[in-house]
């Protein structure tokens, strides 16, 4: 996988570097814009093959009724029907596995920016590790635990993030590692008064602690792409529900209606966890994410308001055309 995170990084380091103006945030947010619009052809067919899927409820409970007792013939009757309607179960997943690739290497990145952006060597991140381990006296006990995890030249448990900010807010300390690192290979955490190198904490100890100018601002970020998340969801639950048929038996669900109601309380709970165990760019990131994904169904939902709106007007004039 190390070929897709140093591609990942190295297209974001470049647009750090360039059209970002080494503006960390913005980078993200760009790097995000650009597989977004990347993967739109693939969102989309995806949405319209949920929602067919979802009008043609009445015809598979009919094909489940009928063929009950054989599921073989069921099952095959049910894809005859997709096809026919050009529908593609398959289709409907494939932008959501392709991102669980992009999910994992843009986390690699983000967590690790002097090894997959900078182009640092494992062995050089391992050197600054353990002079910063001398260097620190024993108060910083915490932040020896985070670079190296608590074991001396642990190259490959090394917080770079922490590296980072260390070095970023003390230039003694960055003189002592400037055969391995210099100013220039700082990447700038900062974004509209953010450090998106840390993890959000929840605990009032840290978050109203020392060190409440950096933790407490950074929360905006897990609740805003928490409240993202609900209404992503219930925006894409809704819209499934109004495709529905009217003459649909209650008591059978639609065949996305399990997954619907799911999503519903899943993401949101996992976007709260790893929201506190990740760095804060990956909740930026989830938010660009969500919000381009709402952005999407917004559009989509008019579109098809629009169609089913002339749909009705010219049924309507063909049934005047019949009636004269």
């Amino acid at each position: 996988m190390d070929f897709l995170y140093n591609a990942f990084g190295q297209v974001l380091y470049f647009v750090y570097k360039t059209v970002a103006f080494q503006n960390y945030g913005l980078a993200i947010i760009m790097f995000t814009i650009v597989i977004k619009l990347a993967l739109l052809p693939l969102t989309l067919k995806s949405m319209k093959s949920t929602t067919k899927m979802s009008s043609l409820t009445p015809e598979v409970d009919k094909i489940k009724e009928k063929y009950k007792n054989d599921q073989e013939k069921q099952n095959q009757e049910i894809q005859k029907l997709y096809k026919e309607n050009n529908v593609s179960c398959a289709g409907g997943c494939l932008p959501m596995l392709l991102q669980f690739p992009i999910l994992i290497g843009l986390y690699t990145v983000l967590r690790s920016p002097l090894s997959y952006m900078v182009g640092k060597t494992w062995e050089s991140i391992g050197n600054i590790a353990n002079t910063l381990l001398i260097e620190l006296n024993l108060e910083k006990a915490l932040d020896i635990q985070e670079i190296a995890n608590g074991t001396l030249g642990s190259i490959k448990g090394v917080n770079q993030l922490t590296v980072i900010n260390i070095l970023s807010n003390s230039q003694e300390k960055l003189a002592a590692v400037s055969q391995y690192i210099s100013q220039s290979e700082l990447i700038n955490l900062n974004f509209l008064g953010l450090n998106l190198g840390v993890t959000p904490q929840w605990k009032p100890a840290i978050v109203f602690g020392p060190e409440m100018s950096t933790y407490l601002p950074v929360l905006i970020l897990p609740i805003i792409a928490v409240a993202l998340t609900i209404y992503s969801t219930i925006l894409t639950k809704k819209k499934t529900d109004q495709n529905k048929p009217a003459k649909v038996d209650p008591n059978k669900k639609a065949p996305t209606a399990g997954m619907n109601n799911m999503m519903l309380y899943m993401l949101p709970l996992m976007t709260l966890y790893f929201a506190f165990i990740l760095p804060a760019s990956m909740s930026l990131y989830w938010i660009l994410t969500y919000a381009f994904q709402i952005g999407q169904q917004v559009i989509i939902n008019k579109t098809q308001d629009k169609d089913e709106t002339k749909k009705i007007v010219i049924v309507k004039e063909v049934k005047k055309g019949d009636q004269k």
